[in-house]
């Protein structure tokens, strides 16, 4: 009977660990962030791009303190700007990144269907903003654009 006490034990202190692993993970490691915020700001500068800024607004984001892959923001973009934007400047292997369930305006999946089939495009909009990480954002038409980071591929 003792064998199966501790077994029981056991089993439920992993269920609780793992519990507690994934909210630590989806929840506590990001923080909320809406307008700009060091290292995002209002105004985005193509990475290469002379041309001139594009100003941005209603910047909501999240990032974490445990990785530099944690950062996602969404916002409008000010896209007349972009009608000067060389194909030097565009991004060539973008994957976003998903985001947590709760951070529901960055949906990943979109994104990148989205920039295989041309409706959105990704610029670099800062290389090695952490070791082998850059900084990428896609922008809409319309002025939507998401950004978020992701390991260097080339």
């Amino acid at each position: 009977m003792s064998g199966r006490m501790t077994a029981i034990g056991l089993l439920g202190i992993a269920v609780i660990a793992g519990a507690w692993l994934w909210y630590a993970q989806t929840f506590t490691e990001y923080s909320r962030f809406e307008g700009p915020v060091e290292g995002f700001g209002a105004i985005l500068k193509l990475e290469g791009d002379p041309g001139r800024p594009i100003m941005l607004s209603s910047i909501n984001g999240i990032r974490g303190s445990s990785s530099p892959l944690k950062f996602r923001a969404c916002f409008q973009a000010d896209i007349r700007s972009l009608d000067h934007v060389d194909d030097d400047v565009t991004y060539h292997d973008p994957i976003p990144l998903t985001a947590p369930s709760w951070f529901d305006c960055f949906d990943a999946r979109e994104i990148g269907g989205d920039l295989e089939t041309g409706h959105a495009q990704a610029f670099l909009v800062e290389s090695e903003v952490a070791e082998g990480v850059d900084l990428v954002a896609a922008l809409y038409p319309d002025g939507r654009g998401y950004a978020w980071r992701q390991f260097r591929t080339r």
